[in-house]
């Protein structure tokens, strides 16, 4: 088993597409917007049918990405995958990091369980407690 780090070279935004950001993706977006950063311009690209073409249905996607604490992206990128989010903050409440979970919709409903919502969050927050020691 092999670990790969990718570093994104390019100047242009990396979430010009959405195909770019899944549910960490998505966090990320919305934290920028709650901040006053605009949206991605558009076009988005549609992956599945489920993608997010519509920057009006993205704004509201990411102002209740914020208001609930995590985000999921149910097929949105590909077919039969769900991911799930929780944003990482360090002791000022910036974003530092996420942690994700990604596997079948199987597995991670298209609206996760609430035990798994508890858990990611609960693990998120764990970690952002011991940034602040």
């Amino acid at each position: 088993m092999s670990l790969g780090i990718k570093q994104a070279t390019s100047r242009r935004d990396p979430f010009r597409r959405l195909g770019d950001s899944p549910a960490a993706g998505k966090l990320l977006l919305a934290e920028r917007l709650a901040k006053g950063a605009p949206l991605p311009p558009a076009p988005y690209e549609k992956f599945t049918e489920n993608t997010i073409v519509d920057a009006e249905a993205l704004r509201i996607e990411l102002v209740r990405i914020n208001q609930q604490g995590w985000a999921a992206a149910p097929e949105e990128i590909v077919l039969g995958v769900n991911a799930l989010s929780a944003p990482i903050r360090d002791d000022d409440g910036e974003l530092v990091a996420m942690i994700s979970l990604m596997s079948s919709i199987q597995f991670i409903s298209r609206q996760p369980s609430r035990e798994l919502i508890d858990g990611i969050k609960g693990a998120a927050r764990e970690i952002s407690e011991m940034l602040r020691l």
